[in-house]
C-alpha cells in the first residue's frame, strides 16, 4: 500500500477540523489540477454529503480580487509598445517601429511582471540599472564600431554615425526612460481596465496590508507551495493572520540539511515569524530505507526515441490497476511527448496528458517555414508573375498537409520538376492547376496580402483534411492549424486596431516568433488512466509508480530561463528569482514526487548530440548516493551488427534472358538497341548494366542546383547543333565558310536561350531569370561556343554532314548467339560529322576530363581502364562506316576524335590536329590521321564483348573494384 497521498491527508485534516461545513473555506493550490484530485480524495474521505470548499489556483485567487481584466500576451505587447513609443517620440523626436520593439518588448514585459510580483520599487531598481550601465560606459573610448552596432541592433534607435558623448548619452537615456515606460504602461492599462498578472498580485498584496480591506474569503488555506515570490509570500502571511492556514508537502531529508537545495524555500519559511508555525512538526520523513522499501532503477538509454521505447517497456510490465490510477510519467521536456506516445503498449486504454505540445514540433510550423522560404526566394517579374525556387516548392509539395489535399497531383508535380531539373517554377507550369494551387503559389506583395494568404490557406487545408484522415488524426491536425490561425488573426486585428503597418519581411519574422511560442493543449480525463505531466503540473500529486526520462543536466533541473534586462547582480540585490532558486524549485518538485512512490524509474540519455547532453543529472546521483536505498543501474542499448553483404549474381535465364534478347533483331518487340554508353557500363560492371539496361531501373530524379556534367554537355552540344542547323537552313546547303561566322556569333544569345528553355522546360511566355546559377551557365557556354566557332573559322571552309539532331545511326551487328546467327541492334547519336576535302571527321564534344591516347585496341575493351570516350568515338566511327556508303569509298579518309572543351583555350590548340587520338604503348605515340585500318580489329573486340553479354553461362555480377561503386546510382541495392 502506498502511503496516504498529501491531498488525501489535506482532505482528512480539513474534515477533522471543520466537519462537513467546508463551503466557507477557499483552498488555494499552485495549479488547477491539484483541485481536481483533491475533490476525489475529499469524496473518498467521508461517507456523508459535504459542501466542497472553493478551490482556486493562486492566480485565480488574485484575479477574483481584481477589477481588471488580464489580456493576452500579444495585446499586452501592443499596449507596452504604445507607451514606449509615446515616450520615445517625446525624447528622441522619432517613432519606434513595432517590429523592432517586439522582440525586446517581450523581455521587458517579463521584467515588469517579475518586478511587481516581487513588490520591487521599480524606480529605484531602474535607477540602479541605469547607473550600472553608465559604469559600463566609463571606458567609452574603447567601445568599437562592432559593439556600437550590436547596441544599435538591440535598441533599434541609434544612428550609425553617432560618436562619443552623444552616443553615450542617448544610450543612457534609453535606460533612464524605463521607469517612465513602466509607469505610463501601467497607467494606460488601468485606463483600459486591464492589468498584467504582476500588477494584480501587487495590488492585492498591498490591499491585504490594509486592515480595512475585506477579502472575498476570510478562511483561505494555501497548500503545496514551495518557492514563493514576495507578493505570494505576503498574501499567504496576510491570509494566515486573518485566520487562514498553510499546508506544506515537505520532508526532513532536504529541509533539515542546508546542503540540500530542494529545502531552500522551506528553510526560509522556518525563519518566517508568521509562517514558521504552519510547517509540520515534526517534519515528515518519507525516506526510511530501514522500514519503507522503494524500488529505484537508473537506466541509461541512447537519445530520445530510445527513451520513449524504454518508457513503453516499463509501462507494459506494470499491472493493469496501476496503469489506471497509480502511475505517472513525468516529461521534463515537451520534445519527449511523441516518442513516448508512439511507444505506449496496447494495454493502456486511457491516457491523460496535461502538458502542451509545442507547435514548433508540429507540421503546421514546418508548413509556415516552407511558405516563408517559398516567397522569400521567389522572383517577381515586371508583369507580376512569380517564379519560385525549387527547394521550397518541393518541400511544400511533399508536406503532409499538401499531400492530404491531393496526393496524386503533388506527386505528379514533384516528378515533373525533378525530371526537368527545373530550378525555378511558376504556377502555370504546375500540372492540373486549381484554386488551391493558385492560392498556394500566389505572389505576396505586402503585409496585408500575407495575412489574407495565410488566413485563406489554413482553413482550406483544414477542410481538405476532413476527408483524408481518420477522425482522431484530423482532429489533431486541424487543432494545429486552428491555433496558428487564431494567433495570425489576432495579430492582424491588433495591427489594424492600432493602425500599425510593418514591412512584409518583418511580418514573416514576427509571425514566426509568435507561432513558434504557441503550444497545443491536450485534453483527457484527469482522474483516469495513465497520467503524463510536466514537473510543474505534478505539484501536490502522489503516485505509486514514477517514470522520469531525460534525467540529464540541462533537462532536470532545466537550464534557467534567459532573457532579462536585469543583470544577475541586481537580481540578487533585489531578491528577484535567481538561478539558485530556479534549481532549488525543480529539485523540490523532483524529491516531492519520490515521497510516496514505491517504484521509481529514472531514465537518462547516454549519448551527447548538439541538442542533448549525456551528463547524468545531479539529482539522479543524489538519489543514488544520499537516500540510502539500493539503486539498480543498467544500460539499455540496441547494438546493430552490420550484416556481411551477400554477393549478387543474376543468371541469364528465364525472364532475364527474354529481356536480354530484346536487343536482337529477331525479337525486337520493344525496339531495344545497345549504345556505346551501355557497352561501357557493361565493361565497368556487368551488374550495373543489368540494372540499367535489362531491368531498366530508373535512377532517382533530383533537382541539381550546381549543373551536372551531362546537362552542361547537353547545353553545349545543342547550342552548337542549333547554330549549324540554322545556318544550313538559311543557306540551303551544308557548306560552312569563313564569312558565315559573323552571323553565327550574332545568333549565340538567341540560340542558347532556345536551348536553355528546352533543357529546363521553360515555356516561351515565361521569362528566363538570368542570375545566379543560370547566369554562370550562360556565360560559360557563351565562352565555349565562341571559342569553338573561332577554331572552326580557322578550319573553314568545310561541310557539315551530320549533327546530333539529324538522325540516329542504327546498325544490326552480326553475332552468333546460342549457336544461331543473330544480329545485335546498335545505335549511336553522333555530335558532329564534317568533311573537308576527302577527310571525314566523326567528332564528339566532351566537357569533362578525358584521355586522348591508348596503347592498343584491346585496351578500349578492358574493364576498369578509363578509355570510355575513345571506345565511344570509335563506336560512332564504326556506325558511320557501316551505314554510310560514301564512308567506304576508296578516296574517303575517315577519322574520329574528341573536341575537349578544357583544351580549347590552349595556345597550341589546332583544328587540324588537336581532336586526334594518339596510339602507342609509350611516347612518342602515333597521332591517328584515319581509322579505317583499325576498324576490323575494333569490330572483332566489340564482337567478343557482345558475345560475353549474350553468353548464358556468364551471370551479371558485381565488380570487385569498389572504387567504381562510389558514384553508381545502384550502390544502395548492392549495399556498397
Amino acid at each position: 500500500m502506498m502511503q496516504t497521498p498529501f491531498l488525501k491527508q489535506l482532505a482528512q485534516s480539513l474534515l477533522a477540523k471543520h466537519g462537513n461545513q467546508l463551503s466557507d473555506i477557499c483552498l488555494v493550490f499552485p495549479n488547477n489540477r491539484a483541485g481536481v484530485f483533491f475533490r476525489r480524495f475529499l469524496s473518498e474521505s467521508t461517507d456523508k454529503p459535504v459542501w466542497s470548499p472553493v478551490i482556486l489556483s493562486i492566480g485565480d485567487l488574485v484575479a477574483r480580487h481584481s477589477a481588471y481584466i488580464k489580456p493576452d500576451k500579444l495585446t499586452l505587447a501592443f499596449d507596452l509598445f504604445e507607451a514606449y513609443n509615446t515616450l520615445f517620440k517625446k525624447k528622441f523626436g522619432q517613432e519606434q517601429t513595432f517590429e523592432k520593439f517586439y522582440f525586446w518588448g517581450e523581455m521587458l514585459l517579463k521584467d515588469f511582471d517579475e518586478i511587481d510580483k516581487n513588490l520591487i520599487d521599480a524606480a529605484r531598481l531602474f535607477e540602479d540599472l541605469s547607473e550600472q550601465k553608465e559604469l559600463d560606459f566609463t571606458f567609452e573610448d574603447f567601445l568599437d564600431e562592432d559593439q556600437k552596432h550590436l547596441i544599435q541592433s538591440f535598441w533599434s534607435s541609434f544612428q550609425a554615425d553617432q560618436r562619443g558623448s552623444d552616443f553615450r548619452e542617448q544610450f543612457l537615456q534609453m535606460w533612464r526612460m524605463l521607469p517612465e515606460v513602466y509607469e505610463l504602461f501601467k497607467q494606460k492599462l488601468v485606463e483600459k481596465g486591464r492589468a498584467y498578472e504582476g500588477m494584480m498580485f501587487r495590488e492585492l498584496s498591498e490591499k491585504m496590508q490594509n486592515t480595512d480591506f475585506t477579502p472575498l474569503w476570510s478562511n483561505v488555506i494555501f497548500a503545496g507551495f514551495s518557492v514563493l515570490t514576495r507578493s505570494e509570500l505576503n498574501l499567504i502571511e496576510a491570509f494566515v493572520k486573518r485566520g487562514g492556514d498553510a499546508f506544506w508537502d515537505v520532508d526532513a531529508h532536504y529541509v533539515s540539511s542546508s546542503r540540500q537545495e530542494a529545502g531552500m524555500p522551506f528553510r526560509k519559511i522556518a525563519k518566517n515569524p508568521i509562517l514558521k508555525n504552519t510547517l509540520p512538526d515534526p517534519l515528515p520523513n518519507h525516506f526510511q530505507p530501514e522500514t519503507e522499501s522503494k524500488q529505484i532503477e537508473l537506466i541509461g538509454v541512447p537519445l530520445q526515441a530510445a527513451q520513449g521505447k524504454v518508457v513503453g517497456e516499463l509501462l507494459s510490465q506494470l499491472p493493469a490497476p496501476d496503469l489506471r490510477l497509480n502511475t505517472l510519467v513525468v516529461l521534463p521536456s515537451q520534445s519527449l511527448l511523441f516518442p513516448m506516445l508512439h511507444a505506449l503498449p496496447q494495454n493502456i486504454a486511457r491516457i491523460n496528458v496535461t502538458l502542451g505540445y509545442p507547435i514548433r514540433s508540429t507540421p503546421v510550423y514546418s508548413l509556415f517555414l516552407h511558405l516563408r522560404s517559398l516567397h522569400k526566394t521567389a522572383k517577381i517579374s515586371a508583369n507580376g508573375n512569380a517564379a519560385f525556387f525549387y527547394k521550397p516548392v518541393l518541400d511544400l509539395l511533399r508536406h503532409p498537409f499538401i499531400l492530404y489535399y491531393n496526393n496524386m497531383k503533388a506527386v505528379a508535380n514533384i516528378r515533373d520538376i525533378e525530371e526537368s531539373n527545373r530550378i525555378y517554377t511558376s504556377l502555370f507550369r504546375l500540372k492540373e492547376q486549381d484554386d488551391f494551387y493558385s492560392l498556394l503559389f500566389r505572389p505576396i506583395a505586402d503585409t496585408d496580402a500575407l495575412f489574407e494568404y495565410l488566413l485563406t490557406l489554413f482553413p482550406m487545408l483544414a477542410t481538405s483534411m476532413r476527408g483524408s484522415l481518420n477522425e482522431d488524426s484530423h482532429t489533431m491536425e486541424e487543432e494545429y492549424l486552428f491555433v496558428a490561425y487564431t494567433q495570425i488573426q489576432a495579430f492582424r486585428n491588433l495591427l489594424t486596431e492600432r493602425k500599425i503597418t510593418i514591412p512584409l519581411e518583418n511580418a514573416w519574422v514576427l509571425l514566426k516568433k509568435m507561432i513558434e511560442s504557441l503550444s497545443i493543449p491536450f485534453r483527457g480525463e484527469p482522474l483516469e488512466g495513465l497520467q503524463v505531466m510536466g514537473l510543474l503540473e505534478s505539484q501536490t500529486l502522489d503516485f505509486e509508480n514514477i517514470i522520469i526520462p531525460a534525467m540529464n543536466e540541462g533537462q532536470l533541473p532545466p537550464t534557467p530561463p534567459q532573457g532579462s534586462f536585469i543583470p544577475i547582480n541586481i537580481r540578487r540585490a533585489y531578491g528577484l528569482h535567481s538561478p539558485e532558486e530556479h534549481d532549488a524549485q525543480y529539485a523540490y518538485y523532483f524529491y516531492r514526487l519520490l515521497h510516496k512512490a514505491k517504484r521509481i524509474y529514472l531514465i537518462h540519455n547516454t549519448e551527447s548530440t548538439a541538442d542533448l547532453k549525456s551528463e547524468i543529472s545531479r539529482l539522479a546521483y543524489q538519489v543514488q548516493f544520499e537516500l540510502g536505498y539500493p539503486v539498480t543501474i543498467r544500460t539499455a542499448s540496441a547494438q546493430a551488427m552490420p550484416l556481411a553483404p551477400t554477393p549478387i549474381s543474376i543468371p541469364k535465364t528465364g525472364e532475364v534472358k527474354a529481356l536480354l534478347e530484346n536487343f536482337l533483331t529477331k525479337n525486337n518487340q520493344e525496339k531495344r538497341r545497345l549504345t556505346p554508353s551501355g557497352i561501357n557500363m557493361y565493361l565497368n560492371c556487368s551488374l550495373q548494366f543489368y540494372f540499367a539496361q535489362i531491368a531498366q531501373l530508373q535512377e532517382p530524379e533530383t533537382v541539381s542546383e550546381s549543373i551536372d556534367a551531362a546537362t552542361f554537355g547537353n547545353l553545349l552540344h545543342e547550342t552548337m547543333q542549333y547554330l549549324y542547323v540554322r545556318l544550313r537552313a538559311k543557306k540551303k546547303n551544308r557548306d560552312v565558310e569563313a564569312q558565315d561566322f559573323e552571323t553565327l556569333f550574332s545568333w549565340i544569345p538567341e540560340i542558347f536561350a532556345e536551348v536553355f528553355r528546352k533543357e529546363f522546360d521553360i515555356p516561351q511566355k515565361e521569362e528566363i531569370i538570368w542570375e545566379g546559377k543560370n547566369l554562370i551557365i550562360r556565360n560559360v557556354i557563351y565562352k565555349y561556343v565562341r571559342q569553338i566557332l573561332k577554331i572552326d573559322s580557322t578550319y573553314a571552309p568545310f561541310e557539315i554532314l551530320g549533327l546530333e539532331s539529324g538522325k540516329d545511326y542504327l546498325h544490326d551487328f552480326p553475332l552468333t548467339v546460342d549457336g544461331q546467327p543473330q544480329a545485335v541492334q546498335l545505335k549511336g547519336i553522333i555530335d558532329r560529322i564534317d568533311r573537308k576535302g576527302n577527310l571525314v571527321r566523326v567528332l564528339d564534344y566532351k566537357t569533362g576530363k578525358e584521355e586522348m591516347y591508348f596503347s592498343e585496341m584491346e585496351e578500349l575493351f578492358k574493364s576498369g581502364v578509363p578509355k570510355k570516350a575513345i571506345m565511344q568515338t570509335f563506336f560512332y566511327g564504326l556506325l558511320y562506316y557501316e551505314t554510310q556508303p560514301e564512308a567506304r569509298d576508296a578516296e574517303t579518309v575517315l577519322n574520329v576524335g574528341l573536341v575537349l572543351t578544357r583544351d580549347l583555350f590552349d595556345k597550341e590548340y589546332s583544328a587540324e590536329n588537336s581532336y586526334k587520338f594518339e596510339m602507342g604503348a609509350k611516347a612518342p605515340r602515333q597521332r591517328l590521321s584515319e581509322i579505317s585500318h583499325l576498324l576490323p580489329e575494333f569490330k572483332q573486340l566489340l564482337e567478343g564483348t557482345l558475345s560475353e553479354i549474350f553468353d548464358d553461362t556468364q551471370a551479371f555480377t558485381q565488380t570487385d573494384d569498389l572504387s567504381r561503386c562510389v558514384y553508381c546510382a545502384y550502390k544502395s541495392l548492392c549495399h556498397r
